[in-house]
């Protein structure tokens, strides 16, 4: 996602006499693919979340609605709400960083994707990355009360039935010809990734996948090339509601997103490698990097003195912008975690009745 905010014009364009269409068109499809970070991210988050609830259940015969409730308020909620205090903080900084006043009160209901639904694409830059939030949380409040009334076939019909909301939607959105801020945001025509995750949930359960490193690296690399040939052929923001990309190429990048899930599923992280040790607590902050990132990349490119975007801009950024902007956004995102998420972080961990992560 960083690099797909990061770099919206490609090098065919930055310098138009020393490379070719073709290059530009690959760099295009490779940071343009890194928008579907999110369906991998919602696939990851509806897997986790299904084998919490389903341990929990398993672990006291209940599922706890309230402690699951505060727990994922604790884990989102700090962070979020900073983020959001801090963007009506910077209404008074000038007009590139203003948010309406309807739009923020949209991201504090938790509802940004229905604000994208309402108006459009968001007015601010720093906001973009909000709507996805949006999408989880409303997963979140309402999943937990299926899990606790269902048994793993009822949970395997709701994913399949969700699974055909999200075709049913898009070919909504394909009938009106909606534009790509009602397509690409809404948690209806978002709903395969999450399906596609409680599925591999509830099948996982209690098993663990065993795969050699040779399949595994197969996968990751035909998980990422499924991507890629979406990206290059569907173009999900020029050409948002196209047959094409509402009926092919979205099943096509969740199918692409459960084979990198796969390729990373049961692995063995009991490694001391540094590397190993640096991409684990990358994924401790995480959301932090998630977060950050936009604004990051904006006191980057005010420091260096290139022109911040307005919205619909594209965002002229340079190899050496994106690396700055990078290692910034890794250092306010270790800040945040050390000092405003893990406070909550200890606190949440009282509402636990089984370990957050499968043994």
């Amino acid at each position: 996602m960083f690099q797909q905010h990061a770099f919206q014009i490609t090098p065919a364009q930055y310098f138009p006499a020393t490379h070719p269409n073709w290059i530009g068109r690959g760099v295009a499809i490779v940071v343009f693919g890194g928008a579907y970070s999110i369906d991998l991210f919602f696939m990851i988050s509806a897997f986790l979340i299904t084998q919490i609830l389903l341990r929990e259940q398993q672990a006291t015969g209940a599922v706890h609605i309230r402690r699951f409730y505060i727990r994922r308020i604790l884990r989102i909620w700090p962070l979020y709400f900073t983020y959001i205090a801090l963007l009506a903080m910077l209404n008074f900084s000038g007009p590139h960083l203003r948010t309406p006043t309807n739009w923020l009160l949209m991201f504090a209901l938790l509802s940004g994707n229905v604000a994208y639904a309402l108006w459009g694409w968001a007015p601010q830059f720093l906001t973009w990355q909000l709507w996805s939030i949006a999408v989880e949380e409303q997963f979140y409040l309402i999943w937990p009360l299926i899990v606790g009334r269902s048994r793993a076939r009822g949970l395997v019909i709701a994913a399949l039935a969700m699974l055909s909301i999200s075709i049913l939607a898009r070919a909504g959105c394909w009938f009106i010809s909606a534009p790509s801020s009602i397509v690409w945001t809404n948690t209806l025509t978002r709903l395969d990734t999450l399906a596609a995750g409680i599925l591999i949930g509830v099948w996982m359960m209690g098993k663990r996948f065993r795969a050699s490193a040779i399949t595994r690296a197969m996968l990751l690399l035909a998980g990422i090339a499924t991507i890629l040939v979406v990206e290059g052929t569907c173009d999900h923001l020029r050409s948002p509601a196209t047959g094409l990309m509402l009926f092919a190429g979205y099943p096509a990048a969740c199918l692409g997103c459960a084979m990198i899930l796969f390729a990373f599923l049961g692995i063995n992280i009991s490694m001391t490698h540094r590397i190993t040790r640096a991409a684990i607590y990358l994924g401790k902050i995480s959301y932090g990097l998630y977060i950050w990132h936009l604004l990051a990349l904006t006191l980057t490119m005010k420091a260096l003195a290139r022109p911040i975007p307005f919205a619909g801009d594209w965002i002229e950024s340079s190899t050496f912008t994106a690396l700055c902007a990078l290692a910034l956004t890794i250092a306010m995102a270790t800040v945040s975690y050390e000092f405003l998420e893990r406070p909550f972080l200890r606190l949440k961990s009282r509402y636990a009745l089984i370990p957050s992560r499968p043994t």
